[in-house]
């Protein structure tokens, strides 16, 4: 009964784009196996030989059954290949592991030439600063910019997390704050794309509570 008020609740609502095909499609039709058949992402992960998350998806609860479903859709739809190809390439990364497979046997590393920037030249801007910068700028739509901040400052004497450290003494602006300050600005120089530039902040168990109360304070 429970399975079978889900498939008319399923069927019941709309989505706003249709796409084709894969684990996306069969979330229309969610738990049909409530009506006697097996539905194709079912056998889909039996083919894949991951029968055992078929088996959970089957015996789970509504909200954990979807949860398990959407991740398995995001997966095969952003995943190049899609399941069948992040199955198959774990299998033989395993299998070389397992055999003593050097992936790097016949690469050798190497320092990066890198390159040194001077702003001013000459008493003026330098031009291959302004060059390098308008290529940047020309790569921030595909950019992600990630703050690594698990640690506490308790080696500089403060007893919150280091990005709450204040920058300067006029404005007492913390790091975070002039992190994110500084990705606005970014995003604020190209007004045509109206571009939304993610930040991930990684935490650990000692700051991702207070990391969280910082940016509610400062309204982030």
């Amino acid at each position: 009964r429970r399975m079978e008020a889900l498939v008319k609740r399923k069927e019941g609502e709309k989505k706003k784009e249709e796409k084709k095909g894969g684990f996306e499609n069969d979330l229309e039709h969610t738990f049909a196996f409530a009506m006697g058949q097996k539905p194709a992402w079912i056998l889909e992960l039996e083919a894949l030989g991951q029968s055992h998350i078929a088996k959970a998806l089957t015996n789970a609860d509504e909200k954990d059954a979807e949860s398990l479903m959407s991740q398995l859709a995001s997966l095969d739809n952003n995943y190049p290949g899609g399941l069948r190809a992040y199955v198959a390439n774990a299998k033989r990364l395993l299998r070389e592991s397992k055999l003593g497979v050097n992936v790097f046997k016949n690469l050798k590393p190497y320092p990066p030439e890198g390159a040194k920037l001077n702003v001013i030249e000459g008493g003026r801007i330098s031009r291959k600063y302004i060059d390098m910068e308008t290529h940047g700028y020309k790569e921030l739509s595909r950019s992600a910019f990630v703050l690594v901040a698990g640690g506490l400052g308790e080696r500089l004497g403060y007893s919150g997390i280091k990005i709450g450290l204040p920058c300067e003494l006029e404005t007492s602006c913390c790091y975070l704050a002039l992190y994110a300050k500084y990705i606005q600005a970014a995003e604020a120089t190209d007004t045509k794309r109206m571009l939304r530039l993610p930040l991930v902040i990684m935490t650990s168990d000692d700051t991702h509570a207070k990391t969280l109360e910082l940016l509610e304070k400062n309204d982030f």
